[in-house]
C-alpha cells in the first residue's frame, strides 16, 4: 500500500516500512526492529480512540490476552505500549491474506485447504480457551491464511476469562454475521462456547462465500442469528452436521474444541466443500443436538431486545437505543419476519430488495439457462450455436462470453465454484461431443475431453464434483470436474441410455444384459459401483429421492417405488414436472399450482398457487428451484413466488417487471438461486434480487 503522508516513520523501536491495512480502530503497518531486524506487524490505534479512556482499558485487555496465547495457529505478541500517546502492539509478521480476501478473490475453499482451515481454527481456539481467553470477534478478516496454515489475529475485543467485563450501556461488541446469540442478547454472559459458534459461521463462509445468517442489514442479520436456523444446506454430509452442532442456539449444546478436533479429523475426505447449488437441500437436524433444544426459546422478549435494538455500526461497536423488534409466527411457532410492503407494488415484496437490473445485450439474447456461485452468474443458450456468458453477481456487469462450436449444454459449476463445465457437440456429420471446463472468472479453458472420448453423447450430468456422460465408444465415463481426471468407466449396452443426477449418485437407465427390457442402476459417484438396481419395466423415472423415486406409467399416472418394492399409485397429478429436495418431492403444474409430497410415501404435504396469470411451461425445465427450505417459482411477467418448503406458506412475491419492459421473449426462464439471492432472466432483462426475508437462506 505504501505509507501515507501523515503516517509515523517509527513506532517504539520499529521503523515502519509499509501499510498492511486499516480498520475502524487502527492502522496496521509492516515494521522492522531497528536493532533485531525482525519483521513485525505493528497495530497503532487511531487518535480518536487513544483519547477514549474506555478504549484504552479495552486495548490493554487485548494486549494482556494476546500475550497469554501462544500456539501454532496464533500470532505471538513481541512488544506493546498500551500507555503510549497512540497505543500500539507489535506481533510477529507472517505473510498471507485474510480468509475474507481469499474467498472474495479466489472463491470458497474445498478439500484439504478447507480441512486445514477447520482444524487450525479449532486448535487456535483450544490454545486460547486453555489460558482463559475468549476471542469474541472470530471472523474471516481475523483469520490469516499463510504457508504454514491459518493464523487467528486481532484480539481487539477479547478478554481473559478472569478479568472484569467492561459494562457499556447500549453497546454490543462484535461483528454481526459471526456473533453468537448470547453475544447479542446477554453479552456479559459470553463464554468460550461463543467462539465455537463464530467458528461454525466462519466455516460456512469459507465453504460457500456467504455467512449462515446474512441479511440486508445488521439488524436483520442479528435477528437471524438469534431466531432463525442457519443456512448450511450447501455444506456436505458430515461437515454440515458438525457445523450445525457449532451453530446450536444454546451454548451448552455446542461442542468443545477437543470434541470438534475429533469430529473434523474423522470427517470423510469428500465432505470438505460445497455441494452443487442445485443439490443443496433442507439440511437435517444435527444428531448432536440435545432434546431440549433450548436455543429455540431465544425468541423471547429478552433476546428480541438485545438483537432488535441494534443501530448504527461504528468501529466494530454498535450504539443501541431502546427499540425492540416484534415478530409474527406461523404454524409450529417458527418466526416469520414481518416485511415492509412497497407502495405501488403488489403482495409481499419488501421495499428496496432489488440488487441490480441489467438489460441483456444483443450478443447474449439467446442465453437462458443460469447457474450461480457466490461471485459469478453463468448463463448459457441451448440453441444450435451454443453460447456462454458470465456476469458479476454483485453488479450484473458482463465479465466474458464464449461461443461453442455447436450445441451446448451447461452442466454446472464445480464444487469450488471456480470452473464452469459444459458439454459441446460440434456440427460434424459424426456429431462428436466433448466435455469442457473453463474458469468462471475469465472463461479460459482449463481442461477438456478429447472429441473421440465420447461419441454421439446421449446424456451428460454433473453431481458432487463429478461429470458423467454416456457415449458410443467408452460407454459410461466419469471425470473429476476440477481436474478433468478420468475416474471410472462402466461398459453399457447400446440402445437408448439416460442419466440422472440426484443426491450424490448417478442413476443410469439403459438396456439390461439380456436386452429383454431396461435396467435402472444407482451408481456411486466416486467409483461407479452399482449400489442398487431394478428393472422398471414400462415405468420412466421422473425424480429420485434418497430411497424412493417417482415414475410415470404408460398411461401418464405417477407411481412411487422404493428400490426393492413394487411401485404404488399416488394422488400426485401427472401434469407436473417434479424435483426432489430434502427427501421430499416438489412439482409445478402449467396452471401455476405447486405441490409438495412426502418422499417415503408420496402423499401430498401441501398445495399452493403462484397466483400468476401465466406460468412457464414446466416441461421445458428451469421453472422450479428448492433450496434452504424455500421453493422458488419464476413467472413470465418477471415476478417470483417464494413458498416455505415445510408447509407451502407464501413467504414473499416480487412485483412483475414494469409495463413496456418486455424485450425478447424466451421459451423458459434463466433462473437460479444462490445464498438467498434470486437471479432471473426474463424478457431480455437480467435481475438479481435479495429479499431481506430470504437473505440468509438461499
Amino acid at each position: 500500500m505504501g505509507l501515507h503522508g501523515g503516517d509515523p516513520q517509527t513506532v517504539g523501536g520499529y521503523r515502519l516500512l509499509d501499510r498492511l491495512g486499516a480498520g475502524g480502530m487502527g492502522t496496521v503497518y509492516l515494521g522492522r526492529g531497528t536493532e533485531s531486524g525482525r519483521l513485525v506487524a505493528v497495530k497503532v490505534v487511531h487518535q480518536q480512540f487513544a483519547d477514549d479512556r474506555e478504549f484504552r482499558i479495552r486495548f490493554r485487555q487485548e494486549v494482556a490476552a494476546a500475550r497469554r496465547v501462544s500456539g501454532a495457529f496464533t500470532t505471538p505478541v513481541v512488544d506493546a505500549d498500551p500507555d503510549a500517546e497512540r497505543p500500539w502492539m507489535a506481533t510477529l509478521y507472517t505473510p498471507g491474506r485474510t480468509l475474507g480476501a481469499v474467498v472474495r478473490e479466489d472463491g470458497p475453499l474445498a478439500g484439504p485447504a478447507l480441512r486445514q482451515l477447520a482444524v487450525g481454527l479449532v486448535e487456535a481456539l483450544r490454545d486460547m480457551h486453555r489460558v482463559g481467553v475468549v476471542h469474541r470477534d472470530l471472523k474471516p478478516e481475523n483469520v490469516l491464511l499463510t504457508e504454514e496454515g491459518p493464523r487467528v489475529i486481532d484480539f481487539g475485543i477479547s478478554r481473559a476469562a478472569d478479568q472484569q467485563t467492561l459494562t457499556v450501556t447500549g453497546r454490543i461488541l462484535g461483528t454481526p454475521p459471526y456473533m453468537s446469540p448470547e453475544q447479542l442478547s446477554a453479552p456479559h454472559r459470553v463464554k468460550a462456547a461463543s467462539d465455537v459458534f463464530s467458528l461454525g459461521a466462519v466455516l460456512v463462509y469459507a465453504t460457500t462465500g456467504h455467512g449462515p445468517f446474512d441479511a440486508a442489514s445488521h439488524y436483520l442479520t442479528a435477528y437471524n442469528v438469534v431466531h432463525e436456523p442457519a443456512a448450511v444446506a450447501e455444506l456436505s454430509g458430515t461437515v454440515r452436521e458438525i457445523v450445525q452442532w457449532c451453530l446450536a442456539k444454546d451454548p451448552v449444546d455446542r461442542p468443545t474444541p477437543d470434541e470438534l478436533l475429533g469430529a473434523f479429523r474423522s470427517a470423510p475426505e469428500g465432505d470438505w466443500g460445497a455441494r452443487v447449488a442445485a443439490e443443496a437441500a433442507v439440511a437435517p437436524e444435527p444428531p448432536h443436538s440435545r432434546p431440549t433444544r433450548r436455543g429455540l426459546l431465544l425468541a423471547g422478549s429478552a433476546a428480541l431486545a438485545g438483537a432488535g435494538a441494534l443501530g448504527s455500526w461504528r468501529a466494530g461497536w454498535w450504539d443501541t437505543g431502546a427499540r425492540t423488534a416484534g415478530s409474527a409466527s406461523r404454524g409450529g411457532g417458527h418466526p416469520v419476519r414481518p416485511l415492509t410492503v412497497s407502495e405501488g407494488t403488489a403482495g409481499l415484496q419488501p421495499a428496496g430488495w432489488s440488487l441490480w437490473r441489467k438489460q441483456v445485450g444483443e450478443q447474449d439474447r439467446h442465453v437462458q439457462t443460469c447457474r450461480a456461485s457466490a461471485s459469478v452468474l453463468i448463463c448459457a443458450s441451448s440453441a444450435a450455436t451454443g453460447q456462454l456468458a458470465a456476469f458479476d453477481t454483485k453488479t450484473g456487469r458482463r465479465l466474458w462470453g464464449r461461443d461453442a462450436r455447436g450445441a451446448l449444454e451447461l452442466l454446472g459449476l464445480s464444487a469450488s465454484g471456480r470452473l464452469v463445465c459444459y458439454r459441446e457437440s460440434d456440427d460434424s456429420p459424426a456429431a462428436l461431443g466433448r466435455i469442457i471446463a473453463v474458469r468462471a472468472a475469465d472463461g479460459r479453458q482449463v481442461w477438456s475431453t478429447p472429441p473421440e472420448s465420447v461419441e454421439m453423447i446421449a446424456n451428460a450430468v454433473m453431481t458432487s464434483g463429478v461429470i458423467a456422460a454416456v457415449g458410443g465408444i467408452s460407454g459410461l465415463t466419469a471425470w473429476h470436474a476440477e481436474t478433468g481426471k478420468r475416474l471410472w468407466e462402466l461398459p453399457i449396452l447400446g440402445g437408448t441410455s439416460r442419466l440422472y443426477a440426484a443426491r450424490g449418485h448417478i442413476h443410469h437407465l439403459g438396456d439390461a444384459p439380456d436386452a429383454a427390457e431396461q435396467l435402472l442402476r444407482k451408481l456411486a459417484v466416486d467409483n461407479g459401483r452399482v449400489v442398487k438396481s431394478r428393472r422398471p419395466g414400462s415405468l420412466r423415472p421422473v425424480a429420485f429421492g434418497a430411497d424412493t423415486a417417482l415414475f410415470r406409467r404408460p398411461d401418464g399416472s405417477i407411481a412411487l417405488a422404493a428400490w426393492d418394492e413394487e411401485p404404488v399409485s399416488t394422488s400426485l397429478p401427472d401434469t407436473m414436472v417434479y424435483t426432489e429436495s430434502g427427501g421430499h418431492f416438489f412439482g409445478l403444474d402449467p396452471d401455476g399450482t405447486v405441490i409438495a409430497a412426502d418422499g417415503p410415501t408420496g402423499r401430498r404435504r401441501w398445495v399452493a398457487r403462484t397466483q400468476a396469470t401465466s406460468v412457464w411451461d414446466p416441461a421445458l425445465g428451469g421453472s422450479l428451484h428448492v433450496a434452504g427450505g424455500r421453493v422458488y417459482v419464476p413467472n413470465p411477467d418477471g415476478s417470483v413466488h417464494c413458498f416455505a418448503a415445510g408447509d407451502g406458506a407464501l413467504l414473499w412475491k416480487s412485483a412483475p417487471r414494469p409495463a413496456g419492459d418486455r424485450g425478447p421473449q424466451l421459451s423458459r426462464p434463466g433462473f437460479d438461486v444462490h445464498g438467498g439471492t434470486v437471479y432471473l432472466l426474463t424478457g431480455g432483462r437480467l435481475e438479481a434480487v435479495r429479499p431481506a426475508e430470504a437473505a440468509a437462506r438461499g
